[in-house]
C-alpha cells in the first residue's frame, strides 16, 4: 500500500532555514491517503508559500507494487518568486539522488524527473519516500512524501 504524507520545509531567513520535523509515530497518525491512489502507483503534492515568498508545489510519485519500487518521480513548480532549484530524492535509508539545477520563473515547473531503481525486483525498506526542492545554495524549500509499505 502506498500513502501520502505532507512534509513542510520552512525557510526562516535567507541565510538559515529550518525544517519542521515530526517523529515517525506522529506522522503515522496524520498520514492521509494519496491524492491519487492506483494499484501500482502512489502520488501526491504539497504546496505553500513561506517566509520571503519561498515556496511553490512539490509533487512525488512512487511507482511499483508493494515494496518493489521501480521508480520515484519529482516535480516542482515555483511559487511567487523566481528560484534556481534542484530536487533531491530520499527514502527510509536516506539520500538516493538529486537532479541538476533548474532556473525557474514564478509559476514555472521543472516537469517530472525520474529516478529508476537499478534493481526494480528488490524488496525495498518500508517507509517514506520523498522528493524535496532545494534552492541552489542548499536551503530547503518544500517536500512531499509517499508512505510505502506492504
Amino acid at each position: 500500500m502506498i500513502r501520502s504524507i505532507k512534509a513542510v520545509t520552512v525557510a526562516i531567513a535567507a541565510a538559515s532555514a529550518f525544517t519542521i520535523v515530526m517523529p515517525a509515530a506522529a506522522m503515522a497518525g496524520t498520514a492521509k491517503p494519496a491524492t491519487v491512489l492506483r494499484p501500482m502507483t502512489g502520488e501526491g503534492c504539497y504546496s505553500g508559500t513561506f517566509t520571503f515568498g519561498l515556496g511553490g508545489e512539490e509533487c512525488t510519485k512512487v511507482t511499483g507494487t508493494g515494496l518493489k519500487i521501480t521508480s520515484i518521480e519529482g516535480n516542482f513548480t515555483a511559487g511567487s518568486s523566481a528560484e534556481t532549484i534542484y530536487i533531491e530524492y530520499y527514502g527510509p535509508n536516506g539520500y538516493i539522488t538529486k537532479t541538476g539545477n533548474f532556473a525557474l520563473s514564478e509559476g514555472e515547473t521543472t516537469g517530472w524527473h525520474t529516478w529508476h531503481n537499478p534493481n526494480p525486483n528488490a524488496t525495498m525498506k518500508s517507509g517514506y519516500y520523498c522528493t524535496e526542492a532545494y534552492r541552489s545554495d542548499g536551503a530547503p524549500i518544500i517536500s512531499d512524501c509517499i508512505l510505502v509499505h506492504t
